[in-house]
């Protein structure tokens, strides 16, 4: 039998504290704790060391919802999942700076509230494990090509797993966004398995064939997100030996463009086209993706958009000391400029 999750709810209200703590026992969870404030809700779990805290924002005392939720998951690694009635843009703002597992306005439903609650514990889950490995690679570096390669192959099976186990669990949540970021989220482990793949089989695992790479990817989600037969993809790929470290997020920006065309860009019935473009720019390269679909509204900001997926291409883009621009005047031209010096 599996342990049942331990949640500790925060909410100043002893009515909704009472209907969480019933509708969280229905679900199979236990309920260690209700808090009254911030504050309280932050020494609670700093004393019982919940799985998850349920957390209402606007609660007395100096330390609101918000703050206790940015603490509580910084400082005790513990995911936060917000239940609140306000959605201003100060509210949304400051709760973006901390990173919830979730969001939910008030009223909600039961099957809504339990879909964040397990979404939030997959992926913490899910980040730990990777945290963990990752960790582990760094002890295991200093072993022979041999042992590294091993281990590549190792984690590529890992992240296939990682993958399958996101898109089967995707078929047993009832609520369509949290399917699709399930759905989304193994296709980026996905892109992340295909690297190591590559890595364990190259002769040079300094230096891959970026152009193939991204082929390879590019492929992939055409497979597997492609509505209809009339969506066409072509790419220019240009053949050049980039770095892993490079070639990880380069991918995962090709997978959140590429993903965002094949789901967004095109109305149902009618031809639509997309490109990805690769190439040497100087001492860096290009990367383009483009589609001839609906474009963005006039007043989009890449910088700030709400979606997680561009979301992590600029943080990505500019992590790596490089550009991001778009053009939507007839479709969408995404043009990233990365100052990466190519391997001789």
């Amino acid at each position: 039998m599996t342990e049942r999750r331990r949640i500790l709810i925060a909410d100043d209200e002893a009515v909704i504290t009472t209907q969480l703590e019933e509708m969280l026992l229905s679900f199979g969870y236990d309920v260690i704790g209700a808090a009254s404030s911030g504050a309280e809700a932050l020494e609670l779990a700093r004393e019982n060391r919940p799985d998850l805290v349920l957390m209402d924002v606007v609660m007395p005392g100096e330390m609101d919802g918000i703050e206790a939720c940015g603490r509580i998951q910084n400082e005790l690694d513990i995911p936060v999942v917000l239940l609140t009635a306000y959605a201003d843009d100060a509210y949304i703002g400051r709760a973006k700076g901390v990173e919830p597992g979730a969001y939910l306005l008030k009223p909600c439903k039961n099957d809504q509230i339990r879909a964040a609650v397990e979404v939030a514990l997959e992926n913490r889950r899910r980040a730990r494990i990777i945290t963990q490995m990752a960790d582990g690679y760094r002890n295991l570096a200093r072993h022979r090509e041999t042992q590294i390669k091993e281990i590549h192959h190792r984690a590529k099976n890992n992240f296939v797993m990682a993958s399958n186990l996101l898109n089967l669990q995707s078929m047993y949540v009832r609520q369509g966004d949290c399917r699709r970021a399930l759905r989304d989220s193994g296709s980026r482990i996905s892109t992340l398995a295909a690297l190591h793949e590559r890595l364990y089989r190259s002769d040079n695992p300094e230096g891959l064939d970026a152009a193939e790479y991204v082929e390879s990817v590019v492929r992939a989600l055409y497979g597997a997100y492609a509505p209809a037969e009339n969506i066409s993809l072509t790419t220019d790929l240009e053949p050049m030996e980039l770095s892993p470290e490079i070639l990880g997020p380069v991918g995962l920006i090709v997978t959140e463009l590429v993903t965002n065309a094949l789901k967004y860009a095109f109305t149902p019935g009618y031809p639509g086209q997309i490109m990805v473009r690769f190439r040497r720019a100087g001492e860096a390269f290009e990367l383009l993706v483009s589609d001839n679909g609906v474009g963005f509204p006039k007043d989009f900001e890449l910088s700030a958009s709400e979606s997680m997926g561009l979301g992590l291409v600029w943080d990505l883009v500019y992590e790596m000391g490089g550009s991001v621009d778009l053009e939507s005047t007839e479709g969408a031209i995404f043009t990233v400029r990365l100052p990466v010096p190519l391997l001789q």
